[in-house]
């Protein structure tokens, strides 16, 4: 045998070995784990291993909620899960997380619309303006309940606390600009004609203060 195909089989056993290796160390880490401690972190209690009573559903269902349970339970399953993260957010640059959405220098920004919490995103670029019809009945809801207030000798006041994306624009992901107004900046402009109605901006007030310190966190929404 030659030399060259000493080292390629020495280099085929060595991979074999590591392969597993990967594969037998997270296995016998299952019974050496105190429990499924890393889903506690996902904010849900882990999946319970099936019960077999007979049941032509349980049995049916039985492979996948025996999947379930297995994958809860798999060990080291945290820390591949951050180190998956970490390779994805620090080497290609992008969050595995669709909720999030990774900014510059560090900073993340809420995907709103990944929870069907609203589109944070589209009121920022302008590509979803409020229709004339909603802002005509925002405005007329505004002005009943001003009036309400004012029978009752109270001053109603109107106060839309800013997205971080619009205080802190220039961490936003590279190429990423405004397409038109935001719905914000159509309040405010169909506010201005109805003086009965006290609108407070906070945004100029943001925009100062941030020069003093943070009014954001850079990975937080808040």
């Amino acid at each position: 045998m030659s030399s060259s195909q000493k080292i390629i089989r020495f280099a085929d056993a060595l991979l074999l070995a590591g392969l597993l290796v990967m594969t037998l160390i997270p296995t016998a880490g299952m019974f050496v784990s105190s429990g499924p401690s890393d889903v506690l972190g996902e904010k849900r209690e882990p999946r319970p291993w099936p019960q077999m009573n007979g049941n032509l559903k349980e049995i049916r269902n039985f492979p996948r909620a025996f999947e379930d349970a297995f994958d809860d339970r798999f060990a080291f399953r945290g820390a591949m899960i951050r180190a998956h993260h970490l390779f994805c957010y620090r080497v290609l640059g992008f969050s595995p997380q669709p909720a999030v959405i990774a900014g510059r220098h560090g900073w993340l920004f809420y995907n709103s619309a990944a929870k069907n919490d609203g589109d944070e995103a589209s009121d920022f670029l302008g590509s979803r303006p409020l229709p004339d019809d909603d802002l005509k009945r925002i405005i007329a809801e505004m002005e009943r309940r001003s009036a309400w207030c004012g029978e009752r000798g109270i001053t109603y006041l109107v106060l839309v606390a800013p997205n971080k994306s619009t205080v802190y624009p220039e961490f936003l992901p590279r190429g990423v600009h405004k397409l038109g107004p935001t719905p914000l900046e159509q309040l405010e402009k169909a506010v201005a004609s109805h003086p009965e109605i006290h609108f407070v901006d906070v945004r100029p007030a943001l925009l100062r203060a941030k020069r003093d310190g943070p009014v954001y966190y850079a990975t937080d929404s808040h």
